[in-house]
Order: structure tokens, then C-alpha cells, then sequence
């Protein structure tokens, strides 16, 4: 495709009734506003806001401990991930009112929203732009962070094994849950095949990304299309086609873990045969899209998910509740999945 860039479809623009934002603007003002938010999602910078990351886990598994007493009581996880679902208020009020009040007051710790609010005060973006993409931000970038950790609690629950070789590696390698930081989360190999093979199976945004072919037209797979066609990859198609994967229906982390990184148990897996999966076409799953208009936040999303992950882990053991359901994959999607609830029981690990 060479240096061309394929513009979004005119779906992402159908029903917009405000200005555009980073997720239907046109190449200049994509780039513009990109460039705005870049540092905010830097390596550097999600350091920087940890302690309001962390914060934020730790509330989420104070209340997991009180409200599951102790393995009692079965919670739907799909909610607990997702809190923007149980607001009787607008995400847009929601949205609005914390704009206006870090206008007003400012923040101790910088991040993405630093170079939006600064624009904006300076006059070279109005307030429904400001708006608009933090609107996007907030919303795009929790749920589909909680549908992949529904996903892969699922997984985790219905793969014994791979979840017995999880919890060895979190449990130990943490002493205590403070210890689950960025940086130590970022050395847990197999936690990160784990949420690679979720990605893989329940991309958060399996639905195709329609784009338009640029003026004058291009060659795509080796085929020459006119301007103005529109292109897209099936990606919940190509994350699971066996043309792209050994087994592909299989929850096997190990495919994403090189020779040198799986250890005696897991090499000498049946699961885990190097020849087996080194054919896989790893650049096949772009759970997080591809190109320049890839997802701005795949950095805070990945610490999120590993986190959290690790947390759940260290605290739980995990337990489906007794249901009808045979496969909660089995669900509909619009934008996002139509995720069902996720009832589970969570056992405190005991500890000496």
C-alpha cells in the first residue's frame, strides 16, 4: 500500500451530530489531534500516572473481596469490569462534568487530557472538540479493556492448565500485591501470551474496519483497486482462520512465547510443540487495528490488562458458577460484543 493512506469509511461519520473526533476526523486533523494525545499514552508517561492506575485496581479488588465474601456469593465480572455500564447517567453528562471540573481545578498528575485542555484554552479547538474526543477516549477505551478481561477470565476458567501455569508465575513472582507494578508486571512472559491468545480469540473489535481506497487508486494483495472502493479485514475471520493458525479454536498461549521462554513443563507440553505453531502467522491478530489510525491507547490498555490479570490471580482462585450456558463466546456484536453475564465465585487464596 506504500505511503497511501486509506480514510475511514463514511460509516464512522453516519449519525454524528457534534464535530469530528480522533475516531472520524480527516488525515490532517487526525494527525493534529493525534499528535495532542501521543505523549499522554507514552511508556513515560502511563509511569508517571500509576499511582492513579493503581488507586483505581485497588478499589476495583476491595470491592471484589467484599461483595464476593469469601467465595459465597457469585459475581457477574462483566459488570465489575465494565462500571461505565451500571451509571444512570449519560456517559456524555458523566464526560462533561469531570471536563469542566479539570478545567477549573487542574491535576496533580499529567496525562492524555494535559495537551487536549491546553489546546483548547488557547483557542485552537472549541470545547465540543475537547469534548468529543474525551468522550471517545473514556468510552472506547474502558469497555473494550473490559470485554478482553471477561474474555480471558472466561478462558482462563475453562483451560485448567494453562490457568495452573498462570497462577505459578504470578503467585510466584509476587510476594504481595503491591509488588504488581508496571514495570514488574511487563517480565511475566506467560501473562502476556495469555492476553495475546485472548486478543486472538475475542478481539474486543471483531467487526471489519471498513477504508476507502485513496485518488488514483492502489494495489491491495497484489490486486489493483480504483479510488473510492472500500477495503477491510474480517478480523475475528483472520484471527481464527486455520490458514493463519494451528488450532485455531484452541486457547494456547504457548504459540506466542518463543523457545527459549517456555521452560521445561511447557516445552515438553503436547500443547506447546514448537513445530506445531511455527507456522502461525502471528501478524494476523491486530485486535488493536493497524497502520496510523491504530488504537492511540494500546499502550495503557496493555498495563490495565496486565495488572488486573495479575491481581485477580494473586488474590483469587477463580470459579465458574453452575450454569446452562455451553459457550459464552456465543454471543451477538454490533460495534463491541454483546457481552452475557459472567457469573463466577472468588476464593481468596490462603496464604501462611
Amino acid at each position: 500500500m506504500g505511503q497511501l493512506e486509506f480514510t475511514k469509511d463514511k460509516k464512522y461519520h453516519a449519525g454524528a451530530d457534534r464535530e469530528p473526533t480522533i475516531l472520524n476526523a480527516n488525515q490532517e486533523y487526525h494527525r493534529y489531534i493525534r499528535r495532542l494525545l501521543a505523549h499522554g499514552f507514552s511508556d513515560k508517561s502511563l509511569r508517571e500516572q500509576e499511582s492513579v492506575l493503581q488507586g483505581c485496581v485497588n478499589t476495583l479488588f476491595q470491592k471484589l473481596h467484599e461483595n464476593g465474601e469469601g467465595g459465597k456469593v457469585a459475581l457477574n465480572l462483566v459488570q465489575w469490569y465494565s462500571p461505565l455500564r451500571v451509571k444512570y447517567r449519560s456517559l456524555r453528562d458523566i464526560n462533561k462534568e469531570k471536563t469542566e471540573s479539570r478545567i477549573q481545578n487542574g491535576s496533580a498528575v499529567p496525562d492524555f487530557m494535559d495537551k487536549l485542555i491546553e489546546t483548547y484554552q488557547s483557542g485552537k479547538i472549541s470545547f465540543d472538540q475537547l469534548m468529543g474526543n474525551a468522550e471517545v477516549l473514556l468510552g472506547a477505551g474502558s469497555e473494550t479493556t473490559a470485554t478482553l478481561l471477561s474474555g480471558l477470565t472466561y478462558l482462563l476458567t475453562k483451560n485448567p492448565e494453562v490457568r495452573e501455569k498462570l497462577i505459578r508465575e504470578i503467585r510466584g513472582t509476587f510476594q504481595s500485591p503491591e509488588e504488581i507494578t508496571i514495570t514488574a508486571v511487563s517480565q511475566c512472559k506467560y501473562l502476556f501470551a495469555c492476553i495475546e491468545e485472548a486478543l486472538r480469540l475475542y478481539p474486543p473489535s471483531p467487526q471489519p474496519h471498513q477504508r476507502v481506497v485513496p485518488r488514483g487508486g492502489a494495489t491491495v494483495a497484489g490486486r489493483f483497486l480504483p479510488e473510492g472502493v472500500v477495503v477491510s479485514i474480517p478480523v475475528y475471520a483472520a484471527s481464527r482462520s486455520p490458514r493463519n493458525w494451528a488450532r485455531p479454536d484452541e486457547f494456547v498461549p504457548e504459540r506466542w512465547m518463543g523457545e527459549d521462554e517456555k521452560g521445561g513443563d511447557l516445552a515438553s507440553s503436547s500443547s506447546s510443540s514448537s513445530s506445531l505453531f511455527r507456522g502461525d502467522a502471528r501478524e494476523a491478530s491486530q485486535p488493536f487495528s493497524y497502520g496510523p489510525r491504530n488504537c492511540l491507547g494500546k499502550n495503557l490498555a496493555y498495563v490495565e490488562m496486565k495488572i488486573i490479570v495479575a491481581r485477580l490471580v494473586w488474590h483469587f482462585d477463580v470459579e465458574m458458577e453452575d450454569s446452562d450456558e455451553d459457550d459464552w463466546f456465543d454471543q451477538k456484536v454490533y460495534t463491541i460484543w454483546e457481552k452475557k453475564p459472567l457469573w463466577v465465585k472468588l476464593h481468596p487464596v490462603q496464604r501462611g
